[in-house]
């Protein structure tokens, strides 16, 4: 064969190598871009179930998680969607500054029906996590009795009444003393539910049980996770 055949031949297959080099730098790697189904699946179970998250570990101050993951309502067609109640008309009434107890609040509503309220404080505390530290303990030490915004009509009408919190400086808020000082609680079943960031709930069990002596204050709960919530309303004989 002439040289120049040969040459000719080596080219062309040099042209072929690099094209198809070329190619393959192209393409999309698969394994790096497409997540696996069993990832995905993991993924999307911890997005609802992750425990709650904490803004203040050391219990100290102003204290409520940074979010209430997995809190919506059971899904259509399970047996939580219509459950047995307690009787008598219910009342969900709660308190979020940094919107943390809200979804709880929401949640509890889904599983148990009845009437939603957030109170609001008629001079609103400083909006973010730390602006509320200082308020909040001046009103503790001072034994305040913030003023609400919030009415609710026909308190009488309702027989059970879940108390959405922050634990705010080992107890309530302050303004939780003043809703339940503003009502007559005699003969009512008091749910309390609480939020926090390390701080526990016993304390305010206490104070709410001293504020409302002729009420039946039910054992409260410190929501970590929205899976604890129906155990601890089947324990109550609040759902079945």
């Amino acid at each position: 064969m002439k040289k120049s055949a040969v040459n000719t031949l080596f080219g062309i297959l040099a042209l072929a190598a690099l094209l198809l080099s070329s190619c393959d730098r192209n393409a999309p790697n698969e394994e790096s871009t497409q997540p696996q189904g069993n990832e995905t699946a993991a993924a999307r179970s911890e997005a609802v179930d992750l425990p709650v998250e904490s803004e203040q570990n050391d219990g100290a101050g102003v204290s409520e998680p940074v979010s209430a993951a997995g809190t919506e309502p059971a899904e259509s067609g399970t047996s939580e969607e219509t459950p047995e109640k307690a009787g008598g008309a219910v009342l969900i009434v709660y308190f979020s500054h940094t919107g943390n107890t809200k979804p709880v609040a929401e949640y509890i509503q889904g599983l148990v029906g009845g009437d939603l309220v957030r109170l609001e404080p008629a001079s609103p505390y400083p909006e973010g996590y730390s602006a509320a530290l200082d308020p909040a303990k001046q009103e503790q030490r001072e034994n305040a009795r913030p003023k609400l915004k919030t009415s609710i009509e026909h308190f009488d009408s309702y027989e059970t009444v879940y108390l959405g919190y922050p634990i705010w400086w080992g107890t309530v808020p302050m303004l939780i003393n003043t809703f339940l000082e503003s009502y007559d609680f005699s003969g009512k079943t008091v749910v309390p539910f609480a939020t926090s960031g390390g701080t526990g709930i016993s304390q305010s069990i206490q104070d709410i049980r001293s504020e409302v002596p002729d009420a039946e204050v039910k054992d409260g709960l410190l929501v970590k996770n929205n899976k604890d919530i129906i155990p601890w309303l089947r324990k109550l004989g609040l759902y079945e």
